[in-house]
């Protein structure tokens, strides 16, 4: 955390941090409505009322894990598309990124795609706004890439809008699998990503065929 922030604030980050943490693995595992405040502030080892100096309600801890990621996500995204000079750099930055990223906030994550998933509608159209943006965003990002990589000859010519989709619920679906299924720590990150980049990449067939 930046030490050039006051103390006290610091300290308040904190605390909203382990409430979120403690908050996201219970939403992840029983859901937003079997979740009580009780039970966020008794596993995050806060008193109840501790709670209601950092939030105002259930909801707004829910909302705040989900913007906690979107905004995450869309820095990697960000991240991925300036520091790679083609669609193969970014692809396989991109990707190493996310599992970095999903695995390191594996409940906050499951949130995020149970909402996605319209699991848990518990927002206002106009909190939803957030997941507007970020899609807005990853649409404009990936449209540049992908076209970028289409006018280079490096992709075949498909339509743009349905290589984006097939990348979007390719790689998401993959990773919300792998966090479902298997034991983080058996996760190999390089191994993953080197797998998903190169079926998008390559496809399946060898060379041979």
């Amino acid at each position: 955390m930046n030490e050039s922030i006051p103390r006290k604030e610091r300290e308040r980050v904190f605390r909203r941090n382990e409430i979120q943490t403690a908050a996201s693995k219970l939403f992840a595992l029983k859901g937003f409505n079997s979740t009580t405040l009780e039970e966020i502030a008794e596993s995050a080892e806060f008193g109840k009322g501790t709670i209601y100096n950092y939030f105002q309600n259930k909801e707004e801890i829910y909302f705040s894990i989900i913007e906690d990621v979107l905004e995450n996500t869309s820095k990697i995204l960000e991240k991925s598309d300036k520091l790679s000079k083609s669609l193969q750099e970014f692809v396989k930055l991109y990707i190493d990124q996310i599992f970095n990223y999903c695995i390191e906030n594996k409940f906050s994550y499951l949130i995020f795609v149970r909402e996605i998933a319209h699991f848990d509608p518990i927002f206002t159209k106009e909190k939803n706004e957030s997941l507007i943006n970020y899609h807005n965003l990853s649409q404009k990002i990936l449209t540049k890439q992908f076209k970028n990589a289409l006018k280079e000859d490096v992709i075949k010519p498909f339509e743009t809008k349905k290589v984006i989709n097939f990348f979007i619920h390719v790689v998401f679906p993959y990773v919300h699998y792998l966090l479902l299924c298997t034991p983080v720590e058996e996760i190999n990150i390089k191994a993953e990503t080197d797998f998903i980049s190169e079926i998008l990449l390559s496809g399946m067939l060898s060379d041979k065929s």
